[in-house]
């Protein structure tokens, strides 16, 4: 297939990539090294946050949405929380696999006032595609467990971001992000985003080495899709809100995984977007250019390797940006 992706299934059935198995000791050696595509490819502009990402794997910002930006986008975005009303209180994410008009609506408006802000910052490598509004509303069940987002590029050969960005201030009780820093180096394993299915044992090891950032409105984010992140309980009084852009190379296919039709639970086809057609409405894009099936990697490290791993990145980077998580505020404290 080639990298423009003509879409229709491959004549020949895609090669299987094999599972592999991630151990605690692959993650204390890939503490001490840099992922390889950040030294060929910067797509962030600021050379400080291109080295926070490298090294932490997220980096703290400059406020890139003004007043009337962020107005538009939330009035976007309560459009479509009232045209999808929760089944529960959880968090919420606006993504469809089929879009609602409150749904293409909202999208519209990221395309709109987000993208534009984003693309400002980053290099000519780049290239902005919009992503989704994240809703929090206060209490428990709105925390979103650590977690690591879906591949978008071949993480063998490249990286892609986040652009998070808060669309009110966010402090340590309105459910702020956090990240594990340094954990996008621990291995390049194939993964679907499941909060909470591959770090079930681990979520106390990850939150105690964790960082929160504390954020103002129109603010953004960076992090890297392979950065282990969530978000901790909203114990405020209001819906906490973010809204998010993707960033990857301008040069890559997209490479989006979805559960495969294969009888193993544990395959996945990964489908190739061409980069240029990101923001085109959802409904245009051809979804049926499976160019690889994969297996998904076993993880097999406990929380002894997590902080063994934490600690190291620690000791030789002590820059993360952002604060420890108060023990009050971890997963595990007792209300």
């Amino acid at each position: 297939m080639d990298a423009e992706g003509t879409g229709g299934h491959p004549v020949e059935p895609p090669p299987l990539r094999p599972r592999g198995t991630i151990r605690g000791r692959h993650l204390v050696e890939r503490s001490l090294v840099g992922r390889r595509a950040y030294r060929r490819s910067q797509l962030v502009a600021d050379p400080v946050a291109h080295r926070d990402l490298a090294v932490h794997g997220y980096h703290a910002g400059p406020v890139i949405l003004d007043e009337g930006a962020r107005a538009s986008l939330r009035s976007a975005m309560d459009a479509w929380l009232a045209a999808s009303p929760p089944a529960g209180g959880g968090f919420r994410s606006s993504f469809e696999p089929e879009p609602t008009p409150a749904g293409r609506h909202a999208r519209k408006s990221v395309i709109e006032h987000l993208v534009p802000a984003v693309a400002a910052l980053v290099t000519p490598e780049a290239v902005v595609g919009p992503s989704v509004f994240q809703c929090k509303p206060p209490g428990p069940e709105g925390r979103l467990s650590a977690h690591q987002d879906a591949f978008v590029v071949d993480e063998r050969e490249d990286y892609g971001l986040h652009a998070w960005v808060a669309l009110s201030d966010i402090t340590l009780r309105d459910g702020p992000l956090f990240v594990l820093p340094g954990s996008h180096r621990y291995a390049t394993w194939t993964r679907i985003s499941s909060p909470g299915d591959e770090f079930g044992t681990l979520h106390g090891a990850i939150e105690r080495h964790a960082r929160v950032l504390e954020v103002r409105a129109g603010q953004v984010v960076w992090f890297d899709h392979a950065t282990i992140h969530g978000s901790l309980e909203n114990q405020g009084n209001d819906l906490r809100a973010a809204v998010s852009a993707f960033v990857v190379p301008s040069r890559r296919q997209l490479t989006i995984p979805i559960p495969s039709t294969v009888s193993d639970p544990r395959c996945v086809d990964v489908l190739g977007i061409d980069a240029r057609d990101v923001c085109a409405d959802l409904s245009t894009l051809r979804l049926d250019n499976i160019i690889e099936q994969v297996q998904l990697d076993l993880l097999c490290f406990g929380p002894r390797s997590v902080g063994l791993t934490a600690r190291l990145h620690a000791a030789l980077h002590r820059s993360a940006p952002g604060v420890p998580i108060p023990a009050g505020l971890r997963s595990g404290a007792r209300r």
